[in-house]
């Protein structure tokens, strides 16, 4: 099914395989019921990163056909960051136009004004976040998956063993409790 921005279904049923490049020093495990769990390379990481697919928005029935005009990206999962965020290398490479302004503020204290964009966001189960509106920010990586699109599911971080495994679903299907 295809997300809007808002967490709401939109359309049911869509039926493709969107060819993700491999990462670097991960493994993504298939898109089962919605979700996918990356493990990483030998020892605990301290940034959680992806693969995922970045496209100006565009209507969703237009998807199989516009799946050509996605780019492959490098995302950071970002649970600091309000919203998600793109970097001008994405700007150029999906020859985006600015939609509006934003303030960002940072965990160092600095604020600045930077341009947003409307983009589709497929992630590695396969599911595409349509609309999201994301800030320009240099940040060391294409695409910021902030908690605009983090808190539309279940995340969850293991370092069993000193190994790093994320795993994420969406929607979210019941509340996760280590205490409990």
């Amino acid at each position: 099914f295809f997300l809007g921005s808002e967490g709401q279904r939109r359309r049911r049923g869509l039926h493709f395989e969107v060819p993700f490049p491999a990462g670097k020093a991960l493994i993504v495990s298939g898109s089962v019921n919605g979700a996918f769990t990356v493990t990483y390379g030998e020892g605990i990481v301290n940034e959680l990163s992806t693969s995922c697919l970045v496209s100006e928005a565009f209507d969703e029935s237009l998807l199989p056909e516009r799946l050509k005009d996605m780019r492959s990206a490098e995302a950071i999962w970002d649970t600091g960051a309000t919203g998600s965020s793109i970097s001008k290398r994405v700007v150029e490479l999906c020859s985006l136009r600015p939609t509006g302004m934003i303030r960002l503020r940072y965990a160092n204290g600095m604020e600045s004004e930077e341009p947003t964009y409307l983009v589709n966001i497929v992630l590695p189960n396969r599911l595409c976040i349509a609309e999201v509106t994301a800030s320009l920010a240099d940040f060391g990586s294409d695409v910021l998956i902030g908690m605009d699109i983090i808190s539309m599911g279940d995340l969850a971080v293991s370092n069993f063993a000193g190994q790093t495994v994320m795993s994420y679903r969406i929607p979210s299907r019941e509340r996760i409790d280590f205490v409990s």
